[in-house]
């Protein structure tokens, strides 16, 4: 049975105008178009694929994802996507928690007369579980010259590279700093740069891929404006405290320390977030 694209829109409840747009891209098109009226037709058997297209809408697939799956058709690929997202989902909602609680404090402080810019700097120590993560890394080194500004650019290169031969990125990237490495001196530190990546079977097994397994960590959050001259000063002190707390709390560190950026300065907004992760056991 046919149906116009004001019927078709009725059943599958899509505006007409997005089932052009999905003509227009190559993603779902009708089934027959009448070439004296330029009318489109679609059948019954095209109700099963825009079910499937609304459905990981949902999830936030993008259409050019969602093309590639309908034309893999292969349901071992979309269970590992559909996995992939929920990590994602999962990694999403422990940062809105973490965020709440800040929001919550932002507002005790605040109600105390306490600087909103003061709140949280150098205060959250914590330990967490650090969920496995499938990762591209490369090894470089950082000069201590202007490391800020030199330490992004090699990370958005690494992200855009990526991007390019379509391997799909998650937010937040990774720094680890070798400072006992023998490449290390006292003007650059071997560095470690490490980009989250939705793990396929294309890449999983290819060189400069790794896992990075799940395990527990003590974790510090810091914030500060990178156009302050205090700005290293202040991340050397926090760094001082977060290993005292861990002495202290009778912990030991059983690897190299890393750093998850949640938000680089941007020339807009120059403060900075970090989480600094260090891998620990009693």
């Amino acid at each position: 049975m046919n149906f116009t694209i004001g019927e078709f829109s009725n059943i599958v409840r899509i505006s007409s105008k997005t089932l052009r747009y999905y003509d227009s891209i190559g993603l779902f098109c009708p089934q027959s178009i009448d070439t004296n009226t330029g009318y489109r037709y679609y059948t019954e058997n095209q109700i099963e694929d825009i079910l499937f297209i609304i459905e990981l809408r949902k999830y936030d697939f993008s259409l050019t994802e969602i093309k590639e799956m309908l034309t893999q058709r292969n349901t071992d690929i979309l269970r590992e996507k559909l996995c992939n997202k929920l990590d994602y989902y999962d990694d999403a909602i422990e940062k809105l928690i973490q965020q709440k609680r800040d929001l919550k404090t932002s507002i005790n402080a605040i109600s105390n007369n306490k600087p909103l810019w003061d709140v949280h700097r150098n205060e959250t120590f914590s330990i967490k579980t650090l969920k496995k993560k499938f990762v591209f890394h490369e090894y470089f080194l950082l000069p201590y010259d202007n490391w800020l500004q030199k330490l992004q650019n090699k990370l958005d290169i690494c992200i855009l590279t990526l991007k390019a031969k379509g391997i799909e990125t998650r937010q937040s990237p990774i720094v680890l700093y070798h400072f006992d490495h023998e490449k290390s001196s006292t003007d650059s530190v071997y560095t470690e740069i490490c980009i989250e990546v939705v793990k396929t079977k294309f890449i999983e097994n290819e060189p400069g891929f790794k896992t990075i397994d799940e395990g527990t960590f003590a974790c510090a959050m810091h914030t500060g404006s990178v156009s302050t001259d205090n700005y290293l000063l202040d991340l050397r002190q926090m760094d001082r405290q977060f290993m005292q707390w861990i002495v202290l709390n009778e912990y030991k560190i059983i690897g190299t320390p890393m750093e998850i950026i949640l938000k680089p300065p941007t020339p807009n907004d120059l403060n900075r977030i970090v989480e600094y992760y260090a891998p620990i056991q009693k």
